[in-house]
């Protein structure tokens, strides 16, 4: 975003946006206010929430309505996302992480995925429900670390060749607190609770900085849900 105009948003103005936007390419209400959540949680922490989500607007809105399909693997549970995006799928794979932790279960692993990089926003839907988690994908830069201790969050990118235990396009998700810090060894590619706490005050203080064009994106998707609010009486969900 360095060099751009930017245009600061309050944090609730951006998930309202957000989830009005997801709302008018079709998504359901409640999966897209997941999507919104896990945006704003990457935004707010400086990992452009924004971008990741318009980035994968051609995806959401070809988003199935039926649940992936669940099977039961020898070392855990699999869903298969069929090319779907994580934004979509962020809520669907913590409602079936709970599952899991309840049935003794110790994996999920969410496979053929796209968008799996935002697995820290699903990291954050995790904690706000308690939810002890580990979540790591890997991409071309390397591997991605997301944990839970059921109220805090870590997130990590450790660059380099990826885990050959991560398959490509796949969350692989432990249900169990993380055994120590995740991601202390990975410098700047780094957000602890600590660093997570102190962009959170100052998205709350200051709004957080969002590029223009992004935005303008945001709004004019936005309004086409509230169009058919003001039409129709009722709204996309």
């Amino acid at each position: 975003m360095a060099g751009d105009a930017v245009t600061r948003v309050s944090l609730n103005e951006l998930r309202v946006r957000y989830t009005r936007a997801l709302q008018g390419i079709g998504l359901p209400a409640g999966t897209a206010a997941d999507a919104a959540a896990i945006a704003q949680w990457h935004d707010i922490v400086g990992l452009d929430g924004a971008r990741r989500l318009l980035d994968a607007l051609p995806r959401l809105g070809e988003t199935a309505t039926a649940p992936p399909a669940l099977s039961r693997q020898p070392d855990g549970w699999r869903l298969d996302a069929a090319g779907a995006s994580l934004f979509a799928l962020g809520g669907v794979l913590v409602d079936t992480l709970e599952m899991a932790a309840s049935a003794g279960v110790p994996a999920v692993i969410l496979a053929e995925a796209r968008d799996v990089a935002v697995l820290g926003g699903c990291a954050d839907l995790a904690a706000a429900r308690g939810l002890a988690a580990d979540l790591r994908c890997a991409d071309a830069a390397g591997t991605l670390t997301a944990a839970s201790d059921g109220a805090r969050v870590w997130w990590a990118l450790r660059r380099g060749p990826a885990d050959p235990d991560v398959p490509a396009n796949s969350v692989v998700a432990r249900t169990a607190r993380p055994a120590a810090e995740p991601g202390a060894d990975a410098g700047p590619c780094r957000r602890d609770p600590g660093t997570i706490a102190r962009h959170r005050a100052a998205a709350l203080d200051r709004g957080v900085p969002v590029a223009d064009a992004e935005w303008r994106r945001i709004v004019a998707l936005a309004e086409l849900c509230l169009v058919e609010d003001r039409e129709t009486g009722i709204g996309r969900s």
